[in-house]
Formats: structure tokens, sequence, C-alpha cells
């Protein structure tokens, strides 16, 4: 478990290291503004394909170690190729490699996590506490140097942090559970499950919207007039946020269920993207990241123990992979590029707007899919959950 939750803290240290500076750094290069959606939507446009992909060939080859190692390798390599690549014709194809590469790493470690935690399920969240230090961490001093030696810093902690985490993985002794029966037929039930089905388009509505923070947090502090070493404050202030959350979940958990978690962040989101819409101050859009862990973090607890409680015996990463296809894939990949447009055509201020809608959609199918289903809250049962989410 100690190596488990030191990844947590390399993937994170390196996700916040790189993905809020993305826009700036293509900017600076001189790309416009569809070529940057296009770059920034690549990477969850990798994860949507890549994250199942490799879940899978991990699931049906028992080979996780091996799947977890490449992976790592090729983001490294990947980040490097960004760092000397100065054009969008350069950039397209290792940004495609590297994402690609990084796609199912968060999947397969939170599936050995929850395995490792056995009838301890419900204190997921809590493992994942030393990964939210990562941002709190990273956030201002990247950005402090970030204005000493320009953009080029977050992107060699990311390739740092990812050699790291090779070598975590390189001594971890990894155990898979057995399949119950064949993988294609485990597979094909895991899919046609239309309880999963419902749950994935309400996370993709809510991180298509939430993806406008994600990516124009800092873009959005500079319009306000806040300088360069003061927006890692806002990872820091949102990680400030989450881990409350991660220390509260097993409890939220257990007497709420997980229906409660995911409404919990479908209403933060909304209440933050439109308040930065509305926001007139920095210090406004600092506050409002204090609801980041109840927006962002609440999303992923509930969809690693919802993915967890609907997984056949021995498939547990593939579907996390599908999990995290859609959280970290498709919904991001959409609302980057859609985010992107849409402030190029109508600015920051409208983007957001649009954005908190889109998750207000999600909200409303959710309730709907709820108004006639008796509440239920975290038990112990097969995977240690039952099923609150419908």
């Amino acid at each position: 478990m100690i190596r488990l939750r030191l990844s947590y803290l390399c993937f994170f240290v390196a996700m916040a290291s790189s993905m809020p500076f993305y826009a700036l750094v293509y900017q600076e290069r001189g790309l416009t503004g569809s070529q940057i959606g296009i770059l920034i939507a690549l990477p969850p446009l990798m994860t949507m394909v890549g994250a199942p992909l490799w879940t899978a060939i991990a699931d049906a080859t028992r080979q996780h170690k091996a799947v977890l190692l490449f992976a790592t390798g090729g983001a490294f390599l990947g980040m490097l190729g960004i760092i000397l690549t100065p054009t969008f014709a350069g950039l397209f194809p290792v940004v495609m490699l590297y994402a690609l590469c990084v796609a199912p790493i968060m999947s397969i470690i939170d599936n050995l996590v929850i395995a490792r935690l056995g009838d301890r399920k419900e204190a997921f969240g809590r493992q994942r506490i030393i990964g939210s230090a990562g941002p709190a961490i990273a956030g201002p001093l990247v950005t402090a140097l970030v204005g000493l030696f320009g953009l080029r810093v977050p992107l060699y902690t990311a390739m740092l942090s990812f050699g790291l985490l090779f070598f975590l993985f390189q001594g971890m002794t990894i155990r898979v559970e057995k399949l119950a029966g064949t993988f294609g037929g485990e597979l094909r039930a895991l899919l046609r499950n239309p309880r999963l089905r419902r749950f994935l388009l309400v996370v993709f509505l809510g991180m298509t919207g939430y993806s406008a923070m994600i990516v124009y947090l800092f873009v959005r502090m500079e319009e306000l007039g806040a300088p360069k070493w003061l927006l890692g404050f806002g990872l820091t202030l949102g990680t400030l946020g989450e881990i409350p959350f991660l220390l509260g979940s097993k409890r939220l958990l257990e007497r709420f269920g997980l229906r409660a978690t995911l409404l919990a962040s479908l209403v933060a989101m909304i209440v933050v993207l439109l308040g930065i819409s509305l926001a007139g101050s920095v210090a406004m859009v600092l506050l409002l990241q204090l609801l980041h862990g109840t927006a962002f973090s609440g999303m992923i607890i509930s969809g690693v123990a919802y993915a967890d409680e609907v997984a056949p015996p021995g498939l547990g990463a593939t579907a996390q992979g599908l999990f995290n296809a859609v959280f970290g894939g498709l919904a991001l990949a959409v609302g980057a590029f859609a985010s992107s447009v849409i402030r190029d055509r109508w600015g920051s201020v409208r983007m957001f707007q649009i954005s908190g809608l889109i998750v207000l959609l999600g909200l409303a199918i959710f309730l709907a899919s709820l108004a006639h289903q008796p509440r239920q809250t975290l038990k112990a049962g097969s995977h240690g959950y039952v099923d609150s989410v419908g």
C-alpha cells in the first residue's frame, strides 16, 4: 500500500504540474485557439480509447505490472517529446502517443488499491489523500518557478514524476483476482449492464461541463488580473477542499450511499462553474476552488466504487478503465474542445455559464432516474458495496 499511495502522489504531481499549463504553453508557441483546443482534447480522447483497451489487455493477460511499466515509460518519453517539439504538426502525433500511454495508469492503480483494501473498500478515498498533496505542493512551487524559468518547468516536472512512477511500479508485487468465467463472456455481461450505462451518461455530462474549469482556470485568473505566481494557489485551495472530503468519504458512503456522493459532486460543479462566470475578482475564483474537492473527488469516489461493484471477478481493471474512459476521456475531450471553441466566439464568461448548464442537464437526468428508487446506503456486499446509483 505504501508504493500504491506514493504512486498516487507521483501521478497527481505529473498531472497538476502539466495540465493547467497546456493552454499557456501552446499559446506561447503561437498556436491558434482551434489548434490549442485540438491538442488539449487529444489526451482525454486517447483516454477514451486507451483506458478500456489497456485495462482489458491487462485483465485478459493477467499482466498488470507489464502494462503499467510500458505505460509509465511511454509517458516519460512522450513528455520529453512535447518539450522538444515546437509546432502543431509535430505536437499532434507526440501528444497522441503520450496520452495513449497515460490512459490506463490511474484505472489500474485504483483497481489495485480497491483489491488490497478487501472488505474495507469504503476507505478508498483516504488512500488517495497523499495524491491530493501533489497539487498542493506542485501548484505554488511550479508556478513560482515558471515565473523565473519559463513554461518548460511544468513539463520537466511531469516528466520527472513519470520517471519516479516507473521505478515504483518496477519494485511492486502485483496479485490479481482470477476470472470467474471466460474473459469475453464476462466482458459482454459488463458492457450490457443498463445501470452502468445510465451512470456513465451522468458522468459524461458532469465532466463535459466541468472540463471548462479544469482547462481554463488559470486563463480565467489571468483575465481577472492574477500574476503568474498566484495561479498555483488555485490548485492549492482545490486540494485543501479535497482533503476533508476524502477524509470523510468513508462515513459519507456508509451513511448516505453512492447516489448522495454523486449528487453532491454535480451540485458543487454547477456552483463552481456559474460562480466563476460571475466572479469579479481573483479572490472569488480562489474561494470557489474550495468546492473542487466535493465536485471532482466526489465523482471519482462514486465512480470508482460503482465500477468495482458492477465488475465481474477478474475484470476490475476493465471496469475502472470504462469509467475513466468516460470520466477522463470522452467527457474531457468533448468538453475541452467545445469550451475552447465557445471561448473563442463568446468569451470566458459565457463559456463557464454554458458549461454549468451542461452539468445541470446531467443533474436533471440523474434526479429523474432516482425518482422511483428507494434510497440505499453503502453496505457489505460481494464487492463491498450495494448498487445505490440506479
